[in-house]
């Protein structure tokens, strides 16, 4: 369940705090950081594997749903937790190509790196927009 108690949300396997509450939590070691987790699904820890994989699983149907959507030519995963990628990789195209339409054009897919800067100047834009659009 995530933070705010639905049961199968999104959040409740993908989020760094799911995942180091997964983790941590099932090997009884609350002290495990979401680093110390990755590390561990890395090292083919069996418990850190499953939820990395969960994790991957639910974000790759996550984006799937999304650009069966919407058709988006391109999706940019990012943010603060966005290294976890390297660790769930296969779990993630797995579940995009399983759960993408068969009448879709698959999606091209981009990890980059959190940068501030651009979540900054995405909130300037959704600012500006709102303003110029309802202002």
């Amino acid at each position: 369940m995530c933070e705010l108690g639905h049961r199968g949300c999104a959040r409740a396997y993908v989020s760094s705090p799911a995942i180091r509450r997964s983790v941590a939590g099932t090997l009884d070691r609350p002290e495990l950081t979401f680093d110390d987790c990755l590390a561990l699904a890395r090292d083919g820890h069996p418990v850190a594997r499953r939820v990395l994989d969960e994790a991957g699983s639910a974000l790759g149907q996550v984006v799937a749903t999304v650009a069966n959507i919407t058709g988006p030519e391109l999706v940019i995963l990012s943010g603060e937790a966005v290294h976890m990628y390297a660790v769930c990789a296969d779990a993630f195209q797995a579940a995009l190509a399983r759960h993408t339409h068969w009448t879709s054009t698959p999606v091209r897919v981009v990890v980059k790196p959190f940068a501030f800067n651009e979540w900054a100047r995405g909130a300037a834009v959704t600012a500006l927009q709102h303003q110029l659009l309802h202002g």
